[in-house]
């Protein structure tokens, strides 16, 4: 269950709801550096073949997925990250800030166990 009370979040303020106020759109969900490569016409094109987490969400899941896979890109590139990624992310996929705080605080209530 959500914590709505700061008292009982740990000092941390409580979690909102769900943000749905936009229409889903077919995101990739596994958006990062290993799967974009630039055209020599300037273009950039998704090379990944591996579409299994894509589908229809809000859009700002493809923001929170890119900041999640940012930050597991050290476990899969042993080590290396590529240096301007986070900062761009909202640049390609919108600021979704507040939705990203969400989603972390409420990722854990989605895992199956």
């Amino acid at each position: 269950m959500a914590c709505r009370d700061a008292d009982k979040c740990g000092g941390k303020p409580p979690v909102g709801s769900f943000d749905d106020t936009e229409p889903l759109v077919f995101t990739h969900q596994d958006l990062n550096p290993r799967n974009i490569i630039l055209g020599d016409d300037g273009r950039l094109w998704i090379v990944d073949r591996d579409w299994a987490w894509a589908g229809f969400y809000p859009p700002w899941f493809e923001h929170s997925s890119m900041l999640i896979q940012e930050e597991n890109e050290v476990l899969v590139m042993r080590g290396s990250k590529h240096a301007l990624w986070r900062a761009l992310i909202p640049f390609i996929c919108g600021p979704y800030f507040q939705q990203h705080e969400w989603w972390t605080r409420m990722a854990s209530s989605f895992i199956y166990k």
